[in-house]
């Protein structure tokens, strides 16, 4: 017999409205067992299609030793708190990126979650699209020849409402810690046998805005936006050919 796991959920953001809570209530692994929100009544609309519990708080969530993992769709200023309340729960953890806002509150994360024996799991979507499968096994042939340059962009345009969380210093908002993540993850998704080195790295922040708006870095060559139309493009230039495709997440 198959384990179903209960899982609840912190938070209505549109992603886990949209895409995962039609994941987890379909999937025969998962069990939809309770969504949280700080708006009750935000919490039970949710809630309603999936006759699962709502709650009015994380925290009454978390209290309910039925649930084994969280999902977590907030935004990432409030990713280290509430990931770190759920392991210390006992409760596995899908997170939606990026993991954190620093370096070492991810590492503290990771080793609460290594010392306990629970997963804790970054949630990039577009691993499992057959594009970028695709792409992963044209390079695993080794069809292309030698590798040479790997070039990643992420972008899409201005929100025309400045209070978007994207914009928002403390909720972890600006372009390295949203677009930027994809083409990280892209590059170690695609080529997960390849070690890097930083070579050198830019953001630019508007005098009048808290966060950057766009940026890059020299690995090989990946660059991120949020002031741009939206794209996301890989170019893969080997000793073979030059290639190029558009990626959809």
């Amino acid at each position: 017999m198959i384990k179903k796991y209960k899982v609840g959920v912190l938070g209505c953001a549109h992603i886990a409205i949209r895409s995962l809570l039609p994941a987890f209530s379909s999937s025969e692994r998962f069990e939809l067992a309770g969504i949280a929100s700080r708006d009750f009544h935000k919490a039970q609309l949710a809630a309603a299609p999936y006759h699962c519990v709502a709650y009015g708080s994380y925290e009454e969530l978390l209290d309910n030793e039925d649930i084994e993992l969280v999902y977590i769709p907030l935004p990432t200023g409030l990713h280290y708190e509430w990931i770190h309340k759920a392991l210390e729960k006992g409760k596995h953890v899908m997170s939606e990126k990026s993991l954190s806002c620093t370096y070492d509150e991810v590492r503290e994360l990771v080793e609460l979650a290594c010392d306990k024996h629970l997963l804790l799991i970054e949630n990039f979507q577009f691993r499992f699209h057959s594009q970028h499968v695709w792409v992963k096994e044209l390079l695993e042939r080794h069809e292309l020849g030698d590798l040479r340059c790997f070039r990643c962009s992420f972008g899409f345009p201005p929100f025309e409402d400045r209070n978007n969380i994207r914009y928002s210093k403390s909720l972890g908002g600006g372009s390295l810690l949203d677009a930027g993540a994809y083409t990280l993850k892209a590059m170690q998704f695609i080529l997960p046998d390849y070690s890097f080195s930083l070579r050198s790295a830019s953001l630019y922040q508007p005098s009048d805005m808290e966060v950057d708006l766009y940026g890059g870095r020299t690995l090989t060559v990946l660059k991120v936006s949020l002031q741009s139309l939206l794209s996301v493009l890989i170019i893969i230039i080997s000793a073979a050919m030059k290639f190029g495709a558009v990626l959809v997440n």
